[in-house]
């Protein structure tokens, strides 16, 4: 968590100052990537901290994406944190500066989940106020299609399709050689000419008969 806290506190430094009450985040562009917001939270994750999980050999994991994210609140999804916690008789220490919250989380790109390794509620400071490591799973394709984390996860995996050469400047690991070619898009291969002759004249055949003559006389009209 310590690359996410750091993010944090870099990000402080762009802070609007004031009293605490008059304070309000200004969450830096070329740190965070803003991915949506509800009517209560602003979503972003820390593009420059984005990488590639490496495993004990000292080997990028292509398959596992680290990402430190950022949630910033407004004051009524403030309210609900601080009236939470009061009615589970948990400390409101220093709750009056409450911001936001930071989050650490690990994709498996095969199994398809995110996993929650850590949760910071921040204040105006961009420190953290308390810290839990929930260690939750969560199963992305299993969360409703319009819920707002569902977006934010599948958003940050799009990003990681077409941003892999960045997110491998963030890893500290050793690229397989057969793993070099995931860092190219994937690209859809060119239809060989006669294939793709063979095709339409196929897909013409299995169209209706008043379809056909249709094609057939377009294709006599002078141009």
């Amino acid at each position: 968590m310590k690359r996410l806290l750091a993010a944090a506190l870099a990000a402080a430094a762009f802070w609007s100052m004031g009293t605490a009450s008059e304070a309000a985040p200004v969450v830096p562009e070329h740190i965070f990537e803003w991915v949506q917001s509800s009517a209560r939270t602003g979503y972003f994750f820390n593009r420059q901290e984005i990488a590639y999980g490496v495993d004990e050999e000292g080997f990028v994991n292509f398959d596992e994406l680290i990402v430190p994210t950022l949630e910033v609140y407004d004051a009524v999804q403030i309210q609900d944190v601080v009236q939470k916690r009061r009615w589970r008789g948990e400390s409101l220490q220093g709750y009056n500066n409450l911001v936001g919250a930071a989050t650490y989380l690990s994709f498996d790109m095969v199994k398809g989940t995110v996993t929650v390794h850590e949760e910071d509620d921040l204040d105006h400071t961009w420190s953290p106020l308390t810290r839990t490591y929930p260690k939750t799973e969560i199963v992305i394709a299993a969360l409703p299609e319009k819920s707002f984390n569902r977006r934010f996860y599948e958003a940050i995996l799009a990003y990681e399709k077409e941003n892999r050469e960045l997110i491998l400047s963030h890893t500290t690991g050793v690229v397989r050689e057969a793993d070099k070619k995931r860092l190219t898009k994937e690209e859809v291969p060119e239809e060989n000419p006669k294939e793709r002759k063979k095709k339409e004249k196929k897909e013409v055949e299995q169209k209706p008969r008043h379809i056909v003559k249709l094609l057939g006389s377009a294709g006599n009209e002078t141009k």
